[in-house]
Formats: structure tokens, sequence, C-alpha cells
């Protein structure tokens, strides 16, 4: 049996830790001072399902939903279905609008590295005139003006928002952010409670065998 040794702390090393000891290699890991490197100070950091799914990895079922309150004691839930507390009734109407904007565009950026130009400009025609030209321009929007445009509640946005930001680096105005709220809603974040994301591969390292060993404390 090979004995390795895997030194580092971020996903693509565990990943190997695990793959190496599966191969029935004697795997020591050695780490930083925190799991899983830089990724694990990141808020929107997750073990990609697929990934998951091809390493045998069980994920848990997210939880559908957000809960938003503000200083006062006011609440807002948002599902996918539908939004409830303290938000105007226009906001209400405009919801099942703002979900389908989301999954559409979501879906076609999705595809751009697999179809081909024709058959994305034939799906993003058929969404009809003016849902196709939302689409086009949500991903260049600042998210403030974005949310502004289609809500009245400032918890509403500001839960939205918090959601979209958390753990990023750029602020509302800056151009792209938009953009983050949307790869979080593609990939299940904005509405779900996202699962741990190394949790469960610490727990496949370990069911694995992997010896791991923390090593120069303070640095990844």
């Amino acid at each position: 049996m090979t004995r390795t040794v895997v030194v580092g702390s971020e996903p693509n090393s565990l990943v190997t830790a695990l793959l190496l000891s599966r191969a029935g290699h004697g795997v020591q890991l050695l780490t930083g001072s925190h799991f899983g490197g830089m990724t694990s100070l990141m808020g929107n950091a997750r073990l990609d399902s697929a990934l998951a799914q091809e390493l045998g990895i069980e994920l848990p079922m997210p939880k559908q939903g957000r809960l938003g309150l503000s200083p006062s004691g006011a609440r807002v839930s948002l599902r996918r279905e539908a939004i409830e507390g303290e938000v105007s009734d226009n906001d209400k109407a405009r919801w099942p609008e703002f979900v389908r904007l989301l999954d559409d565009t979501s879906t076609l950026w999705r595809q751009m590295g697999a179809a081909s130009s024709q058959e994305l400009v034939e799906q993003w025609r058929g969404l009809g005139r003016r849902h196709s030209m939302e689409v086009l321009r949500l991903p260049w929007h600042n998210l403030r003006d974005f949310l502004n445009e289609w809500f009245e509640s400032e918890l509403l946005k500001a839960t939205l928002a918090s959601a979209a930001l958390f753990g990023s680096r750029q602020g509302p105005f800056a151009s792209g952010t938009a953009f983050l709220l949307l790869r979080r809603w593609a990939r299940d974040e904005i509405l779900s409670a996202a699962p741990a994301p190394l949790d469960a591969l610490m727990e496949a390292l370990l069911k694995a065998g992997v010896a791991i060993q923390k090593e120069h404390p303070g640095k990844f």
C-alpha cells in the first residue's frame, strides 16, 4: 500500500485525498487552521451537488424558503409559491413574475456552455418581447436598482440583497451584483438553506480512513 501525503485545505486537496484513499492508498492530509481553506470563509461556498453525487456523498435536502426580520420585529417569509408578511399587495402580486424572471434567466445562462448560439437565441425569443428584454438586461444591473424596480417593501428588498451579497466584497451599487443574485438563485441558495458545504466531505474523508492533521496554524 502506497503512503501518500496530501498538503492543503482547499476542496481540490480534500477531494484528491478522498479519491486516493478509496483507491487503496494510505493518505495523510495536512491542512491549515481552517478546514476548507479560503473557501471555508466564503458565505456562498458549497459542495456542488453533481460532484457530491459523483463522489457518493449524500447531501441533506435543502429547506425551501427564506425569512427576513427587521429590528422593529417586522418579518417577511419568502417561498417560491408566494411571499407572506409585512409587504405590500403590489409586491405579493409581482412575486410570481419575479420568480419566473430569475428562473428563465438562470436557465439560459446555465445553458450557455452547452447549447449552440442559435438554440439560445431561439429559447430567448420564445420568452416573448417584454420578458426576453428583462432576461437580457438582468445580469448587468446593479442590485439596488434592480430590486427597486421590482418591489416596494424595504424589508423584502433587504432580505433578497443580503442573501445575494452575503460573503461578497461587492456592494449593491457595484456592476454585476444583480448577477450574484442570479447565480445564487440558479444554485438554489436564495430560497434554500444550503447544506454546510464541507461537513459531508469531512465525514467522507474520515469514513475513508484519511488521517487529518493540522499544520502551520494560521495559514491555509
